[in-house]
Order: structure tokens, then C-alpha cells, then sequence
């Protein structure tokens, strides 16, 4: 194999990313692949994150710096780069905020022309696209906390604009050399082994892997 392989989950929070992303890669990792992760979240990024605009830029730059430093890399083997929240992502978070008037057309349309550079894009082997209804969201989020109140992104406008994003990102894309499948946990509440064994399914024909169920 003289290549890696790079898959991204994509969508809105709460919609079950995360918690199916740890699957796969636990799996993986058991079975012998060699498992490099990426987590473009937020979180501990060194910016001020009520700045949302440049919290998104900062991000952007680190999938896209990611993607880079390692289709580059010399190899004597493949990696399997797993990346919560990559580009993909940025480009919907991108569109969510223009819609929300956040973000000008002006300089949205700049960082959605860089994540689309054919550069980064070549690498992606498969995009999971998870999206949820945006009260289940919340549910999930709001479960077992001390606090119920709406955050900078947890919060209806914001996740409706999420949903709106990832499905118009999905559609846009449907004519370019992107392979997306959609996992809409909103109508699959629950069912995590179910939706990681497809995601599984799709990296292991990727990678030409054997197909076996996630214990």
C-alpha cells in the first residue's frame, strides 16, 4: 500500500460524531491498522471562543495543516487518519455562519474557496456526514448536567443553521469527487453499533480490509 487513507466525520454537535468515531477507531486499532486521530474541535484551541469567526479560520487551518504534513509523509506502511471535525466540517461551520450574518459572504467565500483547494480535498476517501434534529441535540447535551442553558453554538437558531449547512454542503458536493454518506441519527436514535458497523463497513472496502463486525 503506498498511500494513507483519510476519512473525516462532519456535522452538527450532539449528533452522535464523537461517540461513533471512538467506536471505529477502538475497533480498528484492535484488529492491527495503524490509527492516526485528529480532533479539529474547538475546545482547546489558545483563542478567544465567543470569536467565532476566527476560532473557525484558526481551525480551518489546523485540518488543513493536518491533511498536509501526512499525505506528505514518507511511509513504509498505510495509516488510517480518522479526523473528527476536518475540513469538511469547517466548510459547513462556514456556511452556517453566513446564513446567521456572523460571517460576510465576503470573507466566507474565501475560506470556503481555501478548504476546497483540490489539494486537500484529493485525500479524503470518505466523509460521514452525521446530522440529528436540533432538540434531540440539545437532549443530548442538556443529559446529565447541572445547567440547562443555551451555549455560543448550542442553541436552536445555531443548530438549525448546522442542519441547513451540512445538508446544502452535502448537496453542493454531489457533483465533485467527494464520497459522503449521510447518518441521520435523528431518525436512528440510539442505534450506535448499527451506525458504526456502516461507517466501519465503508473504511474497511476503502482500505481493502476484511469486513468484521464491531464486538
Amino acid at each position: 500500500m503506498n498511500r494513507d487513507f483519510f476519512f473525516e466525520f462532519a456535522g452538527m454537535p450532539k449528533s452522535g460524531k464523537t461517540t461513533i468515531c471512538d467506536a471505529v477507531v477502538h475497533f480498528l486499532k484492535r484488529e492491527g491498522y495503524t490509527v492516526a486521530e485528529f480532533h479539529g474541535g474547538g475546545r482547546y484551541a489558545p483563542i478567544d471562543k465567543s470569536a467565532l469567526s476566527s476560532l473557525n479560520v484558526y481551525l480551518a487551518i489546523k485540518a488543513a495543516e493536518f491533511i498536509l504534513v501526512n499525505a506528505e509523509r514518507e511511509r513504509s506502511s498505510f495509516r488510517i487518519h480518522i479526523m473528527d471535525r476536518g475540513i469538511f466540517d469547517r466548510r459547513i461551520f462556514t456556511r452556517a455562519l453566513m446564513d446567521l450574518g456572523t460571517l460576510s459572504a465576503e470573507e466566507g467565500s474565501y475560506l470556503q474557496t481555501f478548504l476546497e483547494m483540490p489539494v486537500l480535498q484529493k485525500h479524503l476517501d470518505e466523509i460521514f456526514l452525521f446530522v440529528t434534529h436540533p432538540e434531540l441535540s440539545l437532549s443530548r447535551e442538556y443529559k446529565n448536567r447541572l445547567i440547562e442553558s443555551p451555549g455560543r453554538v448550542m442553541n436552536d437558531p445555531f443548530l438549525q443553521a448546522l442542519r441547513k449547512a451540512s445538508l446544502e454542503e452535502r448537496d453542493y458536493s454531489l457533483n465533485r469527487p467527494l464520497r459522503i454518506t449521510l447518518i441521520d441519527t435523528g431518525t436512528d436514535d440510539g442505534n450506535i453499533a448499527g451506525c458504526a458497523q456502516t461507517v466501519l463497513n465503508a473504511i474497511l472496502r476503502a482500505v481493502g480490509g476484511d469486513h468484521h463486525g464491531l464486538a
